[in-house]
């Protein structure tokens, strides 16, 4: 029973670190691509500017980490109208210009919206 918990523990911390590496990385430099005919967008649908708040948390299905993202009324009005008019088409997600997402819009996004992370 020790065994499975000091695993759990492991498992748990090493998660946590994953999250807290890309909040660093994406506190500099985040952004939110529309993609097309598969290749992300030159201009940002919204960028670090907009976002209020990242943490990090496990996903209870998958126990994988993810990265849950804040975004302000401007950035979350301007990112809702464009996943409302793009229902089926991906977007793309980036911190440090290294794609860390990429996801079918199934409906608009809100204020917040979480990522799972790379294992």
């Amino acid at each position: 029973m020790r065994a499975l918990i000091g695993v759990a523990v492991l498992l748990c911390a090493s998660f946590a670190f994953a999250g807290t590496e890309y909040i660093d990385r994406c506190t500099s430099d985040f952004s939110v691509h529309a993609v097309v005919d598969g290749k992300p967008m030159t201009q940002a649908v919204i960028t670090g500017e907009h976002v209020t708040g990242l943490k990090t948390s496990t996903d209870a299905r998958s126990g994988r980490a993810t990265l849950n993202v804040e975004i302000g009324k401007a950035g979350a009005d301007r990112l809702h109208k464009h996943t409302e008019e793009n229902l089926g088409e991906q977007l793309a997600v980036f911190c440090e210009d290294e794609e860390i997402w990429r996801a079918t819009i199934n409906s608009p996004f809100a204020k917040r919206f979480s990522i799972l992370l790379p294992n």
